[in-house]
């Protein structure tokens, strides 16, 4: 249509010559040119394409017959036949362009099926599908702990953290608290922080944000980031969770030292077993067995024995085994002893008995035979000599016997006489008698167990001696000039013996893991993994022992023995009354050989004298460790924000139809009747497109219901108390369930409660509804019943948290929003939606520390445990785990009153619905 500015018809009369115009006999003339011209004006008629012609170029404006020229520039691929024919041609056109420029994305073709056939679709790329190897995301954080317990840090997320000595920059990922401290994690660090500057905040335009009117600054205090083995130095028969000392580089007024301890080791063979103490009282094999735990695979044996006379023993005692007699009458004529077969009531258990000898020595080498494999824990080798006994398959043990082993002389000292007495007293055991043997001067040069005065009442070397009670020595010598001789006793025979593994990469340590970083480093601290254990006592007062100080055995400290340097000091076990004779663990680093029981460990530069009565070593002490110190920048473990890459039921392994170029759509078409059309407009070079066809039913059906009516009344009516009460509890390797139990049912019958097809709904105090058929009682008995439905009561992976270890706070970091999959992102406060992740009794799970929740402080995200967790956690999942439980008025059991109908689906002609199958559909 032609505007009236720009109508030619108009403008006629003002056109023509004046003498025509006012000439009434040439009105007709006027009227007839100007019709004529309104005529072509008229719509579709020449002048009024002509004014309109540039107009046609838009498509809300052009006419029908143009419109099939857009069609064939822009559209030309889409099919007349298809359901766009009949609808707004002009706004398809119009969005032709973001169509296309939107080509293959799942948006085009949606929007190009919806056109087409108004059909519904779905899109996926198979390669979403395919498992990958490596392909999880892997986050390693990073972040500095600042001197403040201002609140407002926590309030500084996405802005940046600004140093003013180093004039670093950084993103602010996140806020927690740590103690009376703050930890920033950060991210897009311009430059290293320095340790000990002063940091505060600014805005996205590097102006400082301002809290009150107060900048918001504080100082970084410097922690350890990283401990790092060296390849070269691994050391071996270390075990995960062996201590790790790191000393040295702390701001000695407020700093507190980092805390260690090995990660994870390698794997090995034993290659040899070396004998560091021969022990008494052990044979050849296969009297003597080595032992190896720890050690799969691996067999060694006693190959040789040291026959030098001081450590051998000529044993004799009884082996039968009175066990074997235990059926036998006290009053039967025969016992059946092998030695005397007349032996019975009458017979001394001497004349009844069968005795058998055997020498004993110490063990002087082990032969490995086979070194095994896969040992990664130290081994642990033991030595047990056996004697026979007349029970074949129970030999005897030859320690539990009490055997004294044989007497060591430390001084011969001068005038002793051939058969001297030894005098042999105290201990647990009994029967032992010894003389001497000199030499031309008196001195002592052997020392011989005896019978004593009844021969053969007791083996030499008596019996029910322990090595933990062991008798005293004494001389008695016929000569009164005797003096100096000094004997001991060691043990018993059987025990005594130490054998020390050579093994082949066994326990190197690999990696070692920071359980606390430390506070206000300002240097690199050194590392030490030749650690000590030493148990001690005389110690009038733990406190007077302190870190750093340096104890040694021997004479001073630049002749001593033995020579470390204390890290901690505690009491170990029950304390006595008698303080010096309380004992304690000392941990000791840096140690140049292993402490001598007995000798005095003093303290240099201190009056303390301590008793040593043991000692542990952690590893062989030869690895070597070193500190990263980032100047305060702590560099977390890291972990998969995902679980791509990780088996899955839901992955599958690269195929033809499952690649990175192969996507699959669902529409309610043959894929043959749009391939050319979605070839042609949309489908993306090089890939490979797979077609499913959805049918919908468009059979016309209606619903007919009919069911039983349900009467509910809370569980107080059936048991008469409102004490009663249902719970619901799963686990985080189960964490659905569909079993309730019933409590306090004060002699209620749940079998006269539960009807067939009854149900159950009840609510906790938190709000949680559970409404579902009951299937069955399970067990009367144990008060519990089936519901038809599952109730998720474990909850993985619901935030990120970091804690420390020794202690009973968790910091809630962020929320993975996985808790969605639960309630559909719809929160009971949406300003704080832990309060429906974590509550009050819960259990939680971090680092695979389960510890239950005491309390929630919702407003700072900080979680409070009802014990102390054993490892600390950086930027780790948390699981949550929990117990439904609601009181009887909050429960409601509806059971099915008057006649009882199924639910079915019918058409309208009555007819019902069924599977292919012929299965009846009912409704749930």
């Amino acid at each position: 249509m032609i505007h009236n500015d720009q109508k030619t018809s108009l403008l006629i009369p003002f056109q023509l010559p004046e003498f025509i115009r006012d000439d009434p006999n040439y009105s007709n003339f006027v009227l007839f040119l100007q019709s004529y011209y309104e005529w072509l004006e008229q719509t579709d008629n020449v002048t009024d394409r002509a004014k309109n012609l540039l107009s046609y170029k838009d498509i809300d404006e052009t006419t029908s017959e143009f419109q099939k020229y857009f069609i064939n520039d822009f559209v030309a691929s889409f099919p007349p036949e298809t359901s766009w024919a009949i609808q707004n041609k002009a706004e398809v056109i119009k969005l032709a362009k973001q169509l296309y420029q939107s080509k293959g994305t799942p948006s085009s073709y949606k929007f190009l099926f919806k056109v087409l056939y108004n059909s519904d679709f779905d899109y996926y790329n198979t390669g979403d599908f395919v498992l990958r190897a490596s392909a999880g995301k892997w986050y390693v954080p990073r972040s500095l702990k600042v001197q403040s317990d201002d609140n407002n840090w926590l309030k500084v997320k996405n802005l940046k953290i600004f140093g003013e000595i180093s004039k670093s920059l950084a993103t602010i990922e996140n806020v927690v608290e740590s103690g009376i401290n703050t930890e920033v994690f950060i991210s897009d660090i311009e430059r290293l922080f320095q340790t000990g500057e002063f940091v505060y905040v600014i805005d996205q335009n590097s102006q400082p944000v301002l809290f009150n009117g107060q900048l918001l600054r504080a100082k970084i205090l410097g922690q350890i980031s990283q401990l790092n083995i060296d390849p070269n130095n691994q050391g071996t028969l270390y075990n995960p969770g062996d201590p790790v000392v790191v000393y040295g580089g702390l701001n000695s007024n407020t700093g507190h030292g980092a805390q260690a301890i090995v990660g994870s080791v390698t794997s090995g063979s034993i290659q040899k077993i070396n004998v560091l103490n021969g022990g008494y009282g052990y044979t050849l094999y296969p009297n003597t067995l080595i032992s190896l735990t720890n050690s799969p695979g691996a067999v060694a044996i006693v190959s040789s024995i040291d026959p030098a006379a001081k450590g051998s023993s000529n044993i004799t005692f009884p082996i039968n085994d009175i066990g074997l007699k235990r059926f036998i009458s006290i009053n039967a004529f025969s016992y059946g002893f092998t030695s005397n077969l007349a032996a019975n009531i009458n017979s001394s258990l001497a004349n009844a008995f069968s005795f058998f000898s055997l020498n004993t020595f110490p063990i002087s080498s082990v032969t490995v035979q086979n070194g095994g494999g896969g040992i990664s824990n130290t081994p642990v080798i033991t030595a047990t000599s056996y004697y026979p006994t007349d029970n074949v398959a129970s030999p005897g043990n030859l320690s539990y016997l009490g055997i004294l082993a044989p007497i060591q002389i430390s001084n011969g000292g001068v005038n002793y006489t051939n058969n001297d007495t030894i005098i042999i007293s105290g201990g647990s055991g009994y029967g032992a008698y010894a003389n001497l043997s000199v030499n031309s001067s008196g001195s002592i040069v052997s020392v011989y167990y005896v019978h004593g005065n009844i021969v053969r009442s007791y083996p030499l070397g008596g019996l029910g001696y322990g090595s933990d009670s062991l008798p005293t020595i004494a001389i008695s010598s016929t000569n009164m000039a005797a003096s100096n001789g000094s004997l001991y006793v060691t043990g018993i025979l059987g025990e005594g013996a130490v054998l020390s593994p050579i093994v082949n990469r066994v326990g190197s340590i690999t990696s070692i893991k920071i359980t606390d970083p430390g506070e206000d480093y300002i240097s690199p601290p050194s590392v030490s993994l030749k650690v000590q254990d030493i148990i001690i006592s005389n110690v009038s007062s733990y406190q007077t022992i302190q870190k750093g100080d340096i104890f040694y055995q021997g004479p001073n400290l630049a002749n001593s023995t033995y020579q470390s340097t204390v890290d901690s000091i505690s009491p170990y076990g029950i304390p006595d009354n008698n303080p010096y004779l309380s004992q304690y663990t000392m941990r000791v680093y840096g140690y140049n050989t292993n402490p001598v029981a007995g000798v005095p460990l003093v303290a240099n530069g201190k009056n303390v004298v301590l008793n040593v009565l043991s000692y542990k070593d952690y590893g062989d002490g030869t690895a070597k460790a070193t500190a990263k110190f980032l100047n305060g920048l702590l560099i977390g473990q890291g972990q998969y924000l995902d679980s791509s890459g990780q088996l899955s039921s839901f992955d599958v392994l690269q195929s033809i139809d499952y690649n990175n170029f192969t996507y699959e759509i669902t529409v309610e078409k043959e894929i043959e009747k749009y391939r050319k059309t979605l070839l042609n407009l949309l489908h993306p070079s090089g890939m490979k497109v797979i077609g499913r066809f959805a049918m919908k039913s468009n059979g016309s059906f209606i619903l007919n219901s009919e069911t039983a009516l349900n009467q509910g009344y809370p569980l107080s009516y059936f048991t008469g108390t409102n004490g009663s009460s249902v719970t619901m509890s799963a686990s985080f390797n189960n964490p659905s369930n569909n079993i309730i139990q019933f409590n306090n049912l004060a002699g209620a019958n749940l079998e006269n409660i539960i009807l067939p097809n009854s149900s159950i709904s009840f609510t906790t105090s938190n709000g949680d509804v559970v409404f579902s058929q009951i299937l069955s009682v399970v067990d009367n008995t144990s008060n519990t019943v089936t519901l038809a439905d599952n109730v998720w009561l474990s909850f993985a992976n619901v935030a990120y948290a970091s804690a420390n270890a020794g202690n009973s706070v968790i910091n809630i970091i962020s929320l993975t929003n996985s808790y969605n999959i639960v309630n559909g992102g719809v929160y009971t406060d949406p300003n704080y939606p832990l309060k429906d992740i974590i509550r009050l009794g819960d259990t939680i799970s971090i680092n695979n520390m389960t510890q239950t929740v005491s309390s929630v402080d919702y407003i700072n995200n900080i979680v409070y445990l009802n014990g102390n967790l054993t490892y600390g956690a950086n930027n780790a999942y948390i699981s949550v785990n929990r117990t439904l439980f609601a009181t009887a008025q909050y429960v409601q059991i509806f059971g099915p009153t008057g006649q009882q109908y199924q639910p079915e689906l019918s058409t309208q002609s009555g007819n019902i619905i069924t599977t292919q199958d012929g299965t009846i559909i009912l409704l749930g």
